[in-house]
């Protein structure tokens, strides 16, 4: 194993998540602490995969490294959010992960 990964999928184009969301990536916080628990438990680096559907395009983010510890900008706020894909709400703390090191890998 080299890396923990944590996956998304989503309908949206890379347009949409730089103009409406600032080109961050929201993940629950509990969810990035508990991955790089993991990782550091495993000698391993963590990493986010989000996949933008209409793009066919895979964003690899480089979130926390065994030698370096965290490698991404990463704001946290308790926010409402949406509590699962089936609906609902919910308040958390949240992640809001900066895609600057992203790298994109696009199906051809």
């Amino acid at each position: 194993m080299i890396a923990a990964v944590e996956v998304k999928c989503r309908n949206m184009t890379m347009d949409t998540l730089v103009k409406e969301f600032g080109k961050k990536w929201l993940v629950t916080a509990d969810k990035i602490d508990r991955c790089v628990n993991i990782a550091s438990s495993l000698g391993i680096d963590f990493r986010g995969f989000l996949y933008l559907v209409p793009e066919k395009m895979l964003l690899v983010v480089p979130i926390w490294s065994y030698d370096k510890g965290y490698t991404c900008r990463i704001d946290r706020e308790v926010t409402e959010t949406q509590a699962t894909v089936n609906g609902g709400t919910a308040f958390r703390e949240n992640a809001y992960i900066h895609l600057e090191n992203v790298k994109a890998i696009r199906e051809v």
